[in-house]
């Protein structure tokens, strides 16, 4: 069962979260510097009716109203779009007991899926580091998936398949899931498909240009 919240939609939102910032700042762009093909025609009653008033003062207020709407719109989008990024800023960092003999040490690495954005992060760091026996976390790679633990097992009767499926459970209580290294994530086949499409719409292009000329 997912969780409500980053993690609950980030299976299916997550992977297209880097293509929609880039539509997000996109329209930005065109709503601040594309041309207005239409002015507004409504002219308040008061600069119709008294004669001390013209359109320019109406089409003076109505010019700062709709800067100032740009003005909010852009500060909203802007701080929903690295929203994730600020809370990752402000999460702090796990503690441990004391480590102990080195010896007992071990480091894995694994791949998780389904992290779409820097706050999964922070959260799957969270995760990792609140199960038994671990004493660090850290996702070393966001874009290939991959994580490191370092695990101490005189805390715990470990056993790696026990251990492993324990961790994934947390993991997909959370909307995400843990793999082998080298696994290919939604994020990673999403990309790669992008850039597939691409590179054979643009040699179908060229193909195009050669033939015609």
């Amino acid at each position: 069962m997912y969780s409500i919240g980053c993690a609950g939609f980030n299976t299916t939102l997550g992977p297209l979260r880097p293509y929609t910032r880039s539509l997000t700042l996109s329209w930005l762009v065109v709503s601040w510097f594309y041309p207005n093909m239409k002015k507004s025609e409504r002219v308040d009653s008061q600069c119709v009716d008294d004669s001390k008033f013209d359109n320019t003062c109406c089409n003076k207020t109505s010019d700062r109203n709709i800067y100032k709407i740009k003005i909010l719109s852009t500060v909203i989008c802007i701080v929903l779009m690295y929203m994730p990024e600020g809370l990752q800023l402000v999460g702090g960092s796990a503690l441990a007991p004391a480590i102990g003999n080195v010896k007992d040490m071990i480091r894995l690495e694994y791949t998780v899926d389904n992290m779409g954005c820097e706050a999964c992060v922070y959260g799957v760091e969270g995760i990792l580091t609140r199960q038994p026996g671990v004493i660090s976390a850290k996702v070393t790679d966001f874009n290939l998936g991959e994580v490191e633990i370092v695990l101490n097992k005189a805390w715990i009767d470990y056993n790696k398949n026990i251990f492993e499926k324990s961790v994934n459970d947390n993991l997909e209580l959370h909307g995400y899931e843990l793999h082998q290294r080298g696994w290919k994530t939604k994020k990673m086949k999403l990309d790669e498909s992008y850039s597939s499409s691409l590179e054979l719409n643009f040699g179908t292009d060229i193909q195009r240009q050669t033939d015609h000329k």
